[in-house]
């Protein structure tokens, strides 16, 4: 598995203040596109938070059901890891690390709507699902994040784990 250690604001493990955990999904169909969610004015992999008794691989398919309605019965093992000490994150004046496990799950099951268990704050905005072209995933990314339709941050970290992912799929591409 790759790690990738990011670290703008030069903070040490003194200096942070909180810890996330997140798990993101790479779902390809047999078309090799993945799955893209458009929700709360942000692109984004299917995915989320770590909960306390989760371990990650529970919770990502937890998190792909909710956001998708797709059920993920494969065994599943991350291909890339992401560490991001950020500071003030979100505007909070706390340092937070975030640890972001990135897995390749392949799945042609479609979206289903009646299956989403939304939070609150997804529920805010109606989540508009993408199918994407691998080759065409970093072009989409930075295109959007020069138009200011994905956070800085997620198209940070994206944009590292579609350049492992693509390592990881060789020639599939």
């Amino acid at each position: 598995m790759k790690k990738l250690l990011i670290n703008e604001g030069n903070l040490t493990p003194d200096d942070i203040h909180g810890t996330e955990t997140r798990v993101k999904a790479f779902l390809r169909n047999n078309n090799n596109e993945v799955l893209l969610l458009h929700n709360n004015y942000t692109y984004q992999l299917p995915g989320g938070h770590n909960l306390k008794d989760e371990s990650l691989e529970e919770s990502l398919k937890r998190e792909v059901q909710e956001e998708t309605g797709i059920e993920v019965n494969n065994d599943i093992e991350p291909f890339m890891m992401i560490r991001e000490y950020n500071k003030n994150f979100l505007d909070t004046d706390k340092n937070v690390c975030n640890t972001i496990y990135y897995y390749d799950i392949e799945n042609d099951n479609l979206p289903d709507g009646s299956k989403l268990n939304l939070t609150e704050l997804e529920s805010r905005t109606k989540i508009k699902y993408f199918y994407i072209k691998i080759d065409e995933l970093e072009e989409f990314v930075l295109k959007e994040k020069k138009d200011n339709r994905i956070e800085d941050m997620i198209a940070k970290e994206l944009l590292e784990a579609i350049k492992e992912y693509k390592l990881l799929l060789g020639g599939r591409d």
